[in-house]
């Protein structure tokens, strides 16, 4: 029995490569994680939930979910993983 789906594919070429080679993190390079963890909470006050290191294709960063007392919703920080600098909050 065969499924209705068809499985769509396509070539991993050098562009794609240089792509996923720019999103690669090298853990010696970036801050410390209390570091980042505190640079993000100097710029929004509340309790971290979520936090990851990924790569992006402006460099390494971190990604913390903060959550203000009181409120049901996260914030977005982000702060460069290499520089240890706060880069901006996303609703």
């Amino acid at each position: 029995m065969t499924s209705g789906c068809a499985e769509e594919t396509e070539r991993f070429d050098d562009d794609d490569r240089a792509e996923k080679a720019a999103e690669v993190v090298s853990v010696g390079d970036v801050v410390e994680l209390d570091d980042a963890m505190g640079t993000a909470l100097a710029e929004y006050d509340g309790r971290i939930v979520e936090w990851k290191l990924e790569g992006t294709s402006r460099g390494p960063r971190y990604q913390f979910d903060i959550r203000a007392d009181g409120d049901s919703e996260d914030v977005e920080v982000s702060v460069d993983a290499v520089s240890g600098e706060f880069l901006g909050c996303d609703d």
